[in-house]
């Protein structure tokens, strides 16, 4: 299992904040301190969470280390891993990592290979919806999995309501409560 690797670099941290369009940038010393408080977070659970990413995919981490810059404000992103300081809720930021690295597992070398038949009952499956959508459908399936396993219901509604206001990210939800995750992990990694 790779280790995540909680990195400043002010030369990032400034581009973003040359193009965030708002008030209340974080400083640089709030965006370190910010380092402290979800690194120590997320090593309560790393070791378990990326175990059971990676188990119920069946699908292997292949870097040793994945270094996630952290910025006072941006959009998540994966490539590089890319987050947001979110001084409300530091549990919030957790799953958000969480969601960017099944997007890494998902695309690391060899892996969407392995997965590729998979993602073809996703696109067939659900044809009629965006290539967004689809993405989200078994991302939103695991990530169910890992709230219900390891950590709580509200954490999961907390998420899907954060991300109701999206379109593309609402209906992956709704395929996924309506579907059941379960059956869609299962139908999704059976083809693997």
């Amino acid at each position: 299992m790779p280790t995540i690797r909680f990195k400043y670099s002010k030369a990032y941290d400034n581009y973003w904040n040359s193009h965030y369009v708002g008030k209340d940038y974080p400083s640089s010393e709030i965006v370190k301190n910010y380092i402290s408080v979800i690194e120590s977070l997320w090593r309560e659970d790393e070791k378990n969470i990326l175990n059971e990413i990676s188990q119920i995919t069946d699908l292997k981490f292949k870097k040793s280390s994945i270094t996630c810059y952290v910025v006072g404000r941006c959009t998540s992103f994966k490539n590089p891993l890319t987050l947001p300081v979110i001084v409300t809720n530091p549990t919030y930021f957790i799953d958000r990592l969480v969601h960017e690295l099944i997007h890494i597992l998902f695309t690391q070398e060899g892996n969407f290979d392995q997965a590729r038949i998979g993602w073809k009952y996703i696109q067939t499956t659900f044809n009629k919806e965006s290539t967004k959508t689809q993405v989200h459908i078994p991302l939103y399936a695991i990530h169910t999995h890992i709230y219900l396993k390891l950590f709580t219901h509200s954490r999961l509604h907390r998420d899907i309501k954060n991300r109701w206001h999206q379109k593309e990210f609402r209906r992956a939800w709704q395929i996924v409560q309506h579907v059941g995750h379960e059956k869609i992990l299962d139908k999704f990694t059976s083809r693997f």
